[in-house]
């Protein structure tokens, strides 16, 4: 191998997985998780890793206030009249 290129590093192998969900009501979730799984990245392979599992949960709520969110119904909502009616 020559002199310049990466070693092996025993027993680093793990899996990291992100993960972003919403709930219809504003709700934010954000989610990372790392677990021991043996791997192989180009020739290099290793054992899993010694370390447990660990995950990291970050919930988040997105709080608008009252007076922008009936803005933002004025804006994007026609205002419905009967048919015939002036401006309908």
């Amino acid at each position: 191998m020559p002199e310049d290129a990466p070693a092996e590093i025993p027993r680093s192998g793990y899996r990291i997985t992100r993960t972003v969900s919403t709930s219809g009501s504003g709700r934010l979730l954000f989610r990372i998780r790392k677990e021991r799984q043996p791997c192989t990245v180009r020739q290099f392979h290793t054992d899993e890793g010694s370390s447990g599992p660990f995950e990291l949960t970050l919930d988040a709520e997105v709080i608008v206030p009252d007076e922008e969110i009936q803005l933002l119904q004025a804006h994007a909502m026609p205002t419905l009249r009967p048919s015939g009616a002036p401006g309908g």
